[in-house]
């Protein structure tokens, strides 16, 4: 489940793409491997229930990773219900992690030394169903590798598409390749290209992303995966023409972060993403599509 996370950055000034080719020092995964329990035999329906209970006493006290961190900047109100347990058979070599779905949410929980945590979330809209994972004759879900074929694109191309996406605003062939439009690729590109054009073309936006080594994928029922991943994305803002006008966002969770304040020579906005991602068995003419997601932006700082 962890590899080196690769950086992806577009400065959209000079339209040019480029993507590490090299491992390099990068956000650990959402759960340190140090803290890690590896996994022999499946979570019990007990213990997935007692974790899950603890959830909704602690909420946010019991996240973890990448999921703590986007839940301070924005509390996703993941509201108990009937809830579904799908439970994987763990990999040779991983920790023990299992999923907890209601009708629009779901959220994956992994086992760590200090007990269970919450480590990725997403939801999903109204009247919209993920593919039902495949189950084996014990009732057991069957987890996937990364790297695991068989699909339109293994789970680690898809995430790695979707940072793609994130970073050229959705115009990289790449992403275009992998993903389908929809709300977290196409939408979201066109959300900030109207948030640059406020700036009348007196400001550069350069957008790097990466996904994240912790990747959560889970076989369907059709012969596809359902995957879960996390993204983190800097915004930096910088000004091309002299003079211009200082830089003031509009978007209310920009302008809440910033307070107001107006930028005259740089801002950069930090963000993160974990996201669920459906993947159609090889041979299917549909392409992958990010189905869900729980998205923050973190920070807002500049001069």
């Amino acid at each position: 489940m962890t590899r080196a996370a690769c950086a992806i950055a577009i400065t959209l000034q000079s339209a040019l793409l480029t993507a590490c080719t090299e491992a390099r020092p990068q956000a650990a995964p959402a759960v340190p491997v140090s803290a890690m329990t590896v996994g022999v035999r499946p979570v019990s329906n007990t213990e997935a229930r007692r974790a899950y209970d603890r959830y909704l006493r602690l909420g946010d006290r019991t996240y973890a990773g990448l999921a703590l961190e986007i839940s301070r900047a924005r509390p996703e109100p993941f509201p108990p219900g009937d809830v579904r347990f799908v439970i994987p058979r763990p990999l040779p070599g991983s920790p023990r992690w299992f999923l907890a779905s209601t009708v629009r949410t779901q959220l994956i929980f992994q086992e760590t030394r200090a007990g269970w945590r919450v480590v990725a979330g997403s939801a999903t809209p109204a009247g919209y169903r993920l593919p039902e994972p495949a189950l084996d004759p014990d009732g057991h879900a069957m987890a996937l590798d990364e790297h695991t074929t068989g699909l339109y694109a293994t789970p680690r191309q898809v995430a790695h598409a979707h940072a793609i996406s994130l970073a050229s605003m959705h115009l990289h062939p790449q992403a275009r390749a992998v993903l389908a439009p929809g709300t977290h690729t196409s939408d979201a590109a066109r959300d900030l290209q109207a948030e640059q054009a406020l700036t009348r073309g007196q400001w550069a936006l350069s957008i790097t992303t990466h996904d994240l080594p912790a990747l959560y994928a889970l076989r369907t029922k059709d012969g596809g995966a359902l995957t879960w991943y996390g993204i983190r994305e800097t915004q930096t803002y910088t000004p091309v023409a002299d003079p211009h006008t200082a830089i003031r966002f509009s978007r209310p969770v920009l302008a809440a972060l910033s307070r107001g304040r107006a930028f005259a020579s740089r801002a950069v906005i930090k963000a993160a993403g974990s996201f669920v991602a459906v993947i159609p068995p090889a041979g299917a003419t549909a392409k992958a599509a990010v189905a869900g997601g729980w998205y923050a932006t973190t920070s807002i700082n500049g001069s």
